[in-house]
């Protein structure tokens, strides 16, 4: 396709694949909406959720491993979004020890398969002077067809 043929379908010229869903700009039927459709477009008969597995989390971290970042890594199934998010519990006005509603980071990958892995480093100043506490992992897929699953884990820092 020519780039102005690209243009004109709202495609990137730089990506033979715009929507990352494994068909080619030229032969997707949808090319800015990913879609595991034999057209490439979006199934809206697919409700399962896909699978989310997470891996290479320490359960627990000294307090100077924490400070350089907390790696995570998470395999889907199919082709789906992930986020990633890393929650603390604020040190007063909480309403009980679980609930964790200070998020720390977020980092958000775009719609592929496989094994992605991040490292979620975060402003040193939110932590104050606690050295020992529980943080909350929490990743959530989504495939094309907007079903989505989390999945979580709770890291002790000391």
């Amino acid at each position: 396709m020519t780039n102005a043929d690209e243009a004109a379908r709202g495609t990137d010229p730089r990506k033979p694949d715009t929507d990352g869903d494994g068909k080619g700009d030229r032969i997707d039927a949808c090319p800015t909406t990913a879609g595991l459709g034999d057209t490439g477009c979006p199934r809206f008969d697919d409700r399962t959720p896909p699978l989310l597995t997470i891996s290479g989390v320490r359960r627990t971290l000294r307090y100077t491993s924490f400070l350089r970042g907390v790696k995570a890594s998470a395999t889907t199934n199919e082709p789906a979004t992930l986020k990633f998010e890393l929650f603390a519990a604020a040190r007063s006005g909480t309403i009980s020890k679980s609930a964790f509603n200070l998020r720390l980071r977020r980092v958000a990958l775009r719609l592929a398969t496989g094994t992605r892995s991040v490292r979620l480093r975060f402003a040193r100043g939110v932590l104050g002077d606690a050295r020992r506490f529980v943080v909350l992992l929490r990743v959530t897929a989504t495939d094309a067809s907007g079903n989505r699953i989390a999945a979580s884990r709770r890291i002790r820092v000391r």
